[in-house]
């Protein structure tokens, strides 16, 4: 393609340079990454960056701004966080070829996305969003490096408004579609769980004719209708069944069956509502054509990412991080799994944000949920809907890490949860550092 036709893509302005010149190299909007050729885009407060993305080589400046170089060539757009999805759309279809598998829900979709992704790595070459990177910056991002090195392409989808997977599906143009759930996440945005499940459904506005897989045992999800559905879960309506499950403290085992015959599989996470996720992930790969014998020894190999359900034992006290965010669901889950273990435990959740109008009456149902004869700490301001005379309420992490230095945690369970914003992290980081001093 040449600068020209990428001029159009954007309706900008040509500053300086030649419209006439072939684009070699890949769009990129971070300046410490560019190559020789490559085109950069100053998003946020890129402009500073210019000059150091010109003197590593950059042909082709994105920017908000007026600026000039006579030996390169600029253009200009009013926003440059707006042209980001129909660039990456622009390399989406220049590679038509390989398959783009999307994902999406309201709990799980990250797990999902890391086991597919390790699933498809054992036969294939995989390019996929890294972390989080789930937004209209950050998937476009990814798609920015979708070339013909890769067979494979696995992206996920975050959303906390109706009509922004709409626009990441029918960027990305997908084969195959994931929807892990519906759940109470942003419905404070959203106002009801049926809007929710209306802007996961979105996802499907971009697919191409591929496989729909979801959890058939949602009770919204089960509703869909597609051309190609696969069904995981529980139940035997199913296509694929997880069945005699067992927890521990350190792994979840069950079995499935597959072309009659039974495989049993072991789970690093002892989370059981991460199991239609598996099974998902396991349908994914069975599409894929990668033995039955290598996806379970994948599954059995993964490792649970930071703040994601990460257990760690220092001096008999086991530290269970999951505050890398919250939703009342994957609170439920996450205390079901305390109740393998039978030492004294430290409960410390935070507030679950975006929840709107909704707030009182699900931090109220966290409340019914908590363990009464345990300590439980709860953090920030919605929590304080939650009644209960023996729960300690504090009103951010500081507060927390000054309570704790008057409390033994030795020989404890200690749970953290909560959404990102109330930084339990740093309550982690501290009980770390005092059990290792």
């Amino acid at each position: 393609m040449t600068y020209r036709s990428i001029l159009n893509i954007i309706n900008g302005e040509c500053l300086c340079g030649n419209l006439d010149t072939k684009f070699t190299g890949i769009f990129v909007t971070d300046s410490r990454k560019i190559n020789p050729g490559d085109c950069f885009i100053a998003i946020n407060n890129g402009q500073n960056y210019i000059n150091s993305a010109i003197e590593l080589g950059a042909n082709l400046i994105i920017c908000n701004c007026d600026f000039y170089d006579n030996k390169i060539t600029v253009f200009k757009v009013s926003d440059t966080k707006n042209i980001l999805l129909s660039l990456a759309n622009l390399v989406r279809t220049q590679n038509l070829n390989i398959p783009v598998i999307a994902i999406t829900g309201s709990v799980g979709k990250t797990t999902t996305k890391e086991l597919i992704y390790e699933i498809l790595t054992s036969k294939y070459r995989v390019l996929k969003n890294e972390g989080n990177k789930n937004n209209r910056i950050g998937m476009s991002e990814t798609l920015f490096s979708l070339n013909q090195n890769y067979d494979i392409c696995v992206l996920e989808m975050g959303m906390n408004h109706s009509g922004e997977i709409n626009e990441l599906s029918v960027c990305a143009l997908p084969d195959d579609v994931v929807i892990t759930n519906v759940g109470t996440s942003h419905i404070g945005y959203l106002k009801s769980k049926r809007n929710i499940f209306k802007a996961k459904c979105e996802i499907l506005n971009g697919m191409r004719q591929g496989t729909l897989f979801i959890n058939g045992d949602d009770k919204y999800l089960k509703k869909i209708r597609n051309t190609k559905i696969v069904r995981v879960g529980l139940n035997r309506s199913n296509d694929l069944i997880a069945f005699n499950i067992i927890s521990t403290q350190h792994h979840v085992y069950f079995y499935i069956n597959y072309n009659n015959k039974r495989y049993h599989i072991k789970f690093n996470i002892p989370n059981e509502t991460l199991i239609p996720n598996i099974l998902i992930a396991i349908a994914v790969g069975l599409k894929y054509e990668i033995s039955i014998e290598d996806i379970i020894n994948r599954v059995e190999l993964y490792k649970s990412m930071n703040h994601r359900n990460q257990i760690k034992e220092i001096k008999n006290t086991i530290i269970i991080d999951d505050c890398y965010n919250a939703s009342f669901e994957s609170i439920v889950g996450g205390l079901a799994l305390l109740k393998n273990y039978n030492k004294k435990k430290i409960i410390i959740i935070g507030d679950v944000l975006e929840l709107g109008k909704y707030s009182k009456k699900i931090h109220k149902k966290i409340g019914k949920c908590l363990m009464k004869e345990d300590m439980v700490i709860l953090v920030g301001k919605e929590v304080k809907n939650i009644k209960g005379k023996n729960f300690i309420f504090k009103d951010d992490y500081t507060e927390v890490i000054s309570y704790l230095d008057e409390v033994d945690i030795n020989h404890k369970i200690i749970y953290l949860k909560g959404s990102r914003k109330m930084r339990l992290e740093e309550i982690r980081n501290y009980i770390e550092k005092r059990l290792t001093e």
